[in-house]
């Protein structure tokens, strides 16, 4: 009984020193955590902790959902591209851009980011044009002779340079580049035709030589030209499309039906429509064009059918004191010819 007492007696001697001791220490920390210093240094801390917990979201949200029609340069990086032209992006992290298809075409080549976004900026090449490739910013106008009407309403029948083939001008016609309807074609004109449906050109007429005599538009044989044999006069030829040629100065045609104008030869000369060429009179030469005959200078002379005016020779005592001079005069008893102006 008395060790029971004792033990009781230590334990409570025991809490009450440790409620002496304990009391000025719980105390004070109370005083601390009331302080102004105290809350400061916890707003501090808060703060500091939302501002990592907000920087580290935008991060993550970042590297989740990087802008449509951007993509990243390379692997690591964070910069991120615009898609080139005829091709888009309508999702979020994509490694490359889908390209436009056969038919359709995308302009913006990489300047806006917005111009990228949807397939839906993908056009449809408009009317007279296809584009058989992916990913181009352009189409391509159907050739002379065919047409596509089809105007942007379905890429299927802009894909292909055969879809230009549903169409073709007749013959008899031709048509531009880039026609999207029949009424584009145009007739072949008169002195051509064209056998051929799809041509850009009437390029047929009557063999050289032979002239037109039927002038029908939109021909499609040679028969309906009735070619006869060429009876243009003389200092004129059969032009290829028909009609007869005129031959120009410095050309002649001496025939009837000539296929060709010659040049006049060395010496001579023709005005437009000769028959023959002529030699320029004592004093003169023909033009560099043989178009006409010049006059020969002071000091100079020249003889018919001269290519050049001649020079007086001067050490011989040959002198010309005139223009237009057929031949050199020689200085007399006590007179010398002057070399610098052979007069």
């Amino acid at each position: 009984m008395r060790i029971k007492l004792a033990n009781a007696n230590l334990r409570f001697a025991s809490l009450r020193f440790a409620s002496l001791v304990a009391l000025p220490i719980f105390a004070r920390l109370a005083s601390l955590v009331a302080s102004p210093i105290f809350a400061r240094l916890a707003s501090l801390v808060a703060t500091r902790f939302a501002r990592c917990d907000s920087l580290r979201s935008l991060r993550l949200a970042s590297l989740r959902s990087p802008p449509l029609a951007r993509l990243a340069e390379n692997a690591g990086s964070s910069i991120c591209d615009t898609c080139p032209s005829g091709t888009f992006a309508n999702l979020p992290s994509q490694s490359s851009c889908t390209p436009c298809g056969a038919g359709r075409y995308l302009i913006d080549d990489s300047t806006s980011s917005t111009e990228h976004v949807s397939e839906s900026q993908c056009l449809t090449c408009p009317a007279g044009y296809f584009s058989s490739l992916d990913a181009t910013s352009t189409c391509s106008a159907c050739p002379g002779g065919k047409y596509l009407s089809d105007d942007s309403t379905d890429s299927l029948l802009h894909d292909s340079l055969e879809d230009c083939n549903l169409g073709l001008c007749s013959a008899g016609k031709f048509g531009p580049p880039a026609s999207t309807s029949l009424g584009d074609c145009q007739n072949c004109l008169s002195g051509t035709y064209q056998p051929l449906p799809g041509q850009p050109s009437c390029n047929k007429t009557c063999p050289v030589g032979e002239s037109p005599s039927s002038f029908v538009e939109g021909a499609t044989s040679i028969s309906q030209l009735s070619c006869l044999t060429c009876l243009c006069a003389i200092g004129q030829t059969c032009a290829e499309a028909g009609g007869c040629h005129t031959c120009a100065a410095g050309k002649f045609a001496a025939t009837v039906g000539a296929i060709s104008c010659t040049n006049c030869e060395p010496g001579k000369y023709s005005t437009s429509g000769a028959s023959t060429c002529n030699i320029c009179a004592p004093g003169q030469v023909p033009s560099p064009s043989q178009d006409s005959c010049e006059t020969c200078g002071v000091g100079n002379y020249s003889i018919s059918g001269d290519v050049s005016c001649r020079v007086c020779d001067a050490s011989r005592g040959e002198v010309s004191n005139s223009h237009g001079a057929s031949a050199c005069s020689l200085c007399g008893p006590g007179r010398f010819a002057d070399k610098e102006s052979n007069r």
